[in-house]
C-alpha cells in the first residue's frame, strides 16, 4: 500500500525563509544515545536468558525422549546435526529486536570523531548544498501531500519553483493516524501574528494543527476534539465528531473559524481562538466528503 489520500498548496512568500529547527544539544544526544544504548542492552541480556531457559527445556525433553526411546545414538546425531548447521537459532530472525533506533544511526556527535570519515572537505561541501537547499525562497511554492506507505503516515512538505526546475522534499512530519484532509491556515491561538500551519483531518474524530516553519517537530501546535470515553461517549456526542473527520474548509476571512466534515455525518463549526466548537449541524444522512463555506 503506497498512495496519497490528499495534499494541498501554500502560496509563495509565506513560509519562513529559514525553518526553526528543534535541536538537541550535545548533551541531550550524548545522554539520549547512552539511554537507547543501554536499552538495547537490557533487551539482548533478556532474550539471551530466554534463549538459555528454552535449550535447557529442550535438553530435559530431549533426555526424556532418549530414555523413554532408548534411541541416544539416533539423538546424538540428531543433536550433532543440529550443532553443525546451527538450526537451533535458524528461525531467529530477531523479531523482538527493535529494528533500528538512534545508537544505530548516531553514533559520534561530531562528524570529526568518526574515524570512518576522511574526507572532511567533502563533508563540508555536502552540508553546504544541505543548507542551501533548507533556505525556502520568496518565489518557492509548498506542496502538502498526506503520503501513506504500508503501516506509516507521512506529511511531506515539497518545495515547487518552476523557474528553477525544483521540486523536492523540504521536509516531513510523521503523522499519528492516516491523513485524510489538509486545509492550510494562517491562524493560532498563541501567536497574534500570522503564521503558517495546517490543519490535518484523519481516521481520528480530532483534527490536528500542525506548524509548518518548524522542521522535525514531534507534536502538533494544538488540537481540536476530543477522543471518545466510554463515561462520557452522549456528552461528546452532543458536541464532537464521533468518527474520521474527512473534509475540511477555513474561512480565510474570519481567520479563527475552520469547519469540519466527518464520517459521523456532522459539520462542525470550530473556533480557533477557543479550541472548541461554535455549532454542531447535524444535517446530513450520510459522510460529509465535500463542502464549501460561503462568505456572505
Amino acid at each position: 500500500m503506497n498512495f496519497v489520500p490528499c495534499l494541498t498548496w501554500v502560496a509563495k512568500g509565506i513560509a519562513k525563509s529559514v525553518p526553526d529547527k528543534l535541536q538537541l544539544s550535545p548533551e541531550e544526544l550524548k545522554s539520549l544515545i547512552s539511554d537507547t544504548k543501554e536499552l538495547q542492552r537490557k533487551v539482548e541480556d533478556d532474550d539471551a536468558s530466554e534463549s538459555d531457559a528454552t535449550c535447557d527445556e529442550h535438553e530435559d525433553i530431549a533426555e526424556e525422549t532418549e530414555t523413554l526411546n532408548d534411541e541416544e545414538d539416533v539423538v546424538e546425531k540428531e543433536e550433532d546435526f543440529d550443532k553443525r548447521y546451527n538450526l537451533d537459532s535458524y528461525d531467529n530472525d530477531g523479531e523482538d529486536q527493535p529494528f533500528m533506533n538512534i545508537s544505530d544511526v548516531a553514533t559520534f556527535i561530531d562528524n570529526k570523531e568518526d574515524t570512518y570519515i576522511t574526507d572532511h572537505d567533502a563533508v563540508k561541501e555536502d552540508e553546504n548544498d544541505d543548507e542551501e537547499d533548507f533556505i525556502i525562497k520568496d518565489s518557492d511554492n509548498l506542496l502538502l501531500v498526506g503520503h501513506i506507505e504500508e503501516e506509516s503516515s507521512v506529511l511531506e512538505v515539497h518545495v515547487y519553483n518552476k523557474e528553477e526546475d525544483a521540486f523536492y522534499v523540504h521536509h516531513d512530519i510523521v503523522l499519528p493516524a492516516y491523513p485524510l484532509a489538509l486545509e492550510w491556515l494562517d491562524f493560532s491561538p498563541s501567536d497574534e501574528e500570522k503564521g503558517n500551519y495546517v490543519a490535518v483531518a484523519d481516521m481520528t474524530p480530532v483534527i490536528k494543527i500542525w506548524d509548518l516553519d518548524v522542521v522535525e517537530i514531534l507534536e502538533p501546535d494544538y488540537c481540536l476534539g476530543k477522543e471518545l470515553k466510554e463515561n462520557k461517549m452522549e456528552k461528546i456526542k452532543r458536541k464532537y465528531h464521533t468518527d474520521a473527520v474527512i473534509s475540511l474548509c477555513w474561512n480565510k476571512h474570519t481567520r479563527n473559524i475552520l469547519a469540519s466534515g466527518s464520517a459521523d455525518s456532522s459539520i462542525i463549526l470550530w473556533d480557533l481562538q477557543e479550541g472548541k466548537p461554535l455549532k454542531k449541524l447535524d444535517l446530513h444522512d450520510n459522510k460529509v466528503i465535500f463542502f464549501h463555506l460561503f462568505i456572505l
